[in-house]
């Protein structure tokens, strides 16, 4: 059980923040790089969280930290969404299978283990529900009053702790994921090499690669809360072993990635889904809207309305004297969190999993339709 957070030593919150690597190997041929972690609880995990070493066991961390995140491990796991698609990449790049059995297998025993062969790490080291989430004021820290504050005190060194890391250790593979951060990560791998870029999914710049010594391969991607669709990952991981092969051929690396947006899913799929969680999904479908409120929530109640309109994505809250609308561009897509969801329409006992399943099909039912530009959209 999650206790209220305790006191946190300022002293050694800083001496952490700036030392912090992830979980796994320094020697892992796969480097997977993130902006941050996400935690539905990240106030109530911290003392845990500070508990642990610069680098540390996934699963060892995982069951120390929280122990509902003991479900992503044993004999049958829970998918965890972010790890689930960046495992299928690291399978495909091992030319292994990438089914379901497979990913759970690997998830449960391999990734961001100690001696493995995964890196997980982020630029930044504390924990958040989600990109506009921030606990940490409560603990009169001052670098940690706000995220402004925060990116002062600790982002310069950040960069500095990876840049170092990789310039000794010459990663075979490094994958950074979340557009909407690819300027920071470009910061911290250097401009040694320009960046290629190759399409997906509909999107001009979905995939960025570039080459150093050696055969070492680094890559941009998007993150697997922007894409759910498992061809993607499968074929960043094909990318992968094309390049290590000596392949740079632009159209042999496109053939790797969907070109396409697939075919869109059903609203009485995404409905029934829904109301398994304890949800109401209304789809409008000349639109392209789709509404998900808590079954026992009034219509005047809260809800989160999700439209996908070309390039743009609107997020909007209704209901409980609050409302507020968002508008970013699919390339930040992936600053909707899972937490998002949960927040709004109450699953507070849900699994992330359950939920990224449901994100899944809404944004795969969205991006199939072909919704009129909105009024004042560039």
């Amino acid at each position: 059980m999650l206790v209220a957070v305790g006191r946190v030593d300022p002293e050694h919150l800083r001496k952490w923040a700036k030392s912090r690597v992830g979980y796994g190997s320094l020697d892992a041929t796969f480097w997977l790089v993130g902006m941050e972690e996400r935690s539905a609880a990240p106030l109530e995990e911290l003392n845990a969280r500070l508990a642990g070493d610069a680098l540390e066991d996934l699963e060892a961390a995982c069951r120390r930290i929280n122990p509902s995140f003991e479900r992503y491990f044993g004999r049958t796991p829970e998918l965890q969404p972010t790890w689930s698609a960046l495992i299928r990449a690291v399978l495909a790049a091992r030319a292994e299978p990438t089914d379901t059995e497979a990913v759970k297998a690997y998830q449960a025993a391999s990734i961001g283990r100690a001696g493995g062969d995964t890196l997980l790490t982020e630029l930044m080291p504390l924990a958040v529900a989600s990109i506009g989430d921030w606990p940490y004021g409560v603990l009169g820290i001052p670098e940690v009053a706000d995220r402004g504050p925060y990116r002062e005190a600790f982002l310069s060194s950040r960069h500095s702790l990876l840049s170092g890391l990789v310039d000794a250790h010459c990663p075979p593979v490094l994958i950074a994921y979340g557009k909407g951060y690819w300027d920071e990560f470009e910061a911290v791998l250097g401009a040694q090499n320009t960046w290629t870029s190759i399409p997906a999914m509909g999107h001009p710049d979905w995939l960025r690669y570039r080459l150093r010594p050696a055969k070492r391969v680094e890559l941009l991607t998007v993150h697997p809360t922007a894409c759910f669709d498992p061809r993607y990952w499968v074929g960043v991981g094909r990318i992968v072993r094309l390049l290590r092969e000596g392949t740079e051929e632009a159209t042999q690396l496109m053939a790797a990635l969907p070109q396409s947006r697939g075919t869109g899913v059903g609203a009485t799929r995404i409905r029934a889904v829904a109301e398994g969680l304890g949800l109401v999904a209304t789809t409008n479908q000349p639109v392209g809207w789709i509404s998900l409120r808590h079954r026992r929530a009034t219509d005047a109640g809260p809800r989160l309305l999700i439209a996908k309109n070309g390039r743009w994505l609107h997020l909007s809250r209704f209901g409980m004297n609050e409302t507020w609308v968002e508008q970013i561009t699919s390339a930040r897509a992936d600053e909707l969190h899972l937490g998002l969801v949960r927040g709004v329409v109450a699953l507070d006992g849900r699994g992330e999993g359950e939920i990224s399943d449901l994100l899944g099909l809404v944004f795969r039912h969205l991006d199939a339709l072909a919704p009129a530009k909105m009024q004042g959209e560039p």
